[in-house]
């Protein structure tokens, strides 16, 4: 008997829509072929091609909220991957496999405090799946969402945001730009520049996901401003 198992190992799905949201990002649509797929907020996984005996690229962290069907989102930073990744090849009807879900950088239960995201670019994949989950679930906590980017079109899913400014009680939305053009009003800089804005209501839990670097120098200042590192998750 013929083996026809994919030579790439991991459950069986395939990709239903690809977006690019810049230059830079990918929201890559993934659909199980059989059964649901399960995961956490937070979590992430590898993909690879079906057809192919290339290894597994990624990890992607999962965008969209856990709604227990079939799909899920994910948006890969093309200027990460670009060497390692066969992300050119993702394209509307391939058959994937899929590895995962994984990962803890997951929401904690509500404890009282202010939760508080901070995110860079692509960062906001996995903040997004949580702060999704807990708006839909109607858990009534004060968050602040820190999105910070290099210019207006990498701030990914402002729809999302300003739908939940308008309609959540106690989110608020705070973008921050290192290279604004002329026509920017909002605040500009980095994360680390705006302290004062982003931990002025302590006690809060902190998720912290982008750039390496970005994390470790948040990571370093939230600690030297007060904050509890217990209370500091990131996905490393």
């Amino acid at each position: 008997m013929t083996d026809s198992s994919p030579p790439t190992k991991g459950r069986p799905g395939r990709i239903t829509a690809v977006r690019d949201l810049s230059e830079r990002a990918r929201m890559v649509s993934v659909e199980v072929d059989e059964g649901t797929f399960e995961f956490d907020a937070g979590q992430h996984v590898k993909l690879g091609l079906r057809s192919s005996d290339s290894s597994l690229s990624g990890p992607y962290s999962i965008a969209s909220p856990p709604l227990g069907g079939r799909s899920f989102d994910v948006l890969m930073n093309l200027v990460a991957h670009q060497k390692s990744s066969s992300y050119e090849a993702f394209k509307p009807g391939v058959e994937i496999a899929i590895d995962g879900p994984k990962g803890r950088f997951l929401f904690r239960p509500p404890s009282g405090r202010r939760a508080v995201f901070i995110a860079g670019g692509t960062g906001v994949a996995p903040l997004r799946s949580m702060i999704l989950d807990v708006t839909r679930k109607g858990i009534d906590q004060p968050i602040l969402l820190v999105l910070a980017a290099r210019r207006a079109d990498h701030l990914y899913f402002v729809s999302d945001w300003e739908r939940l400014e308008s309609s959540v009680k106690n989110f608020r939305y705070l973008p921050i730009l290192s290279e604004p053009d002329g026509n920017w009003s909002g605040l500009w800089g980095l994360p680390t520049d705006h302290l004062a804005d982003i931990t002025e209501c302590e006690p809060a839990d902190y998720y912290v996901c982008g750039p390496p670097e970005m994390v470790k120098i948040l990571r370093s200042r939230l600690e030297a401003s007060g904050v509890d590192p217990a209370r500091l998750f990131t996905e490393g």
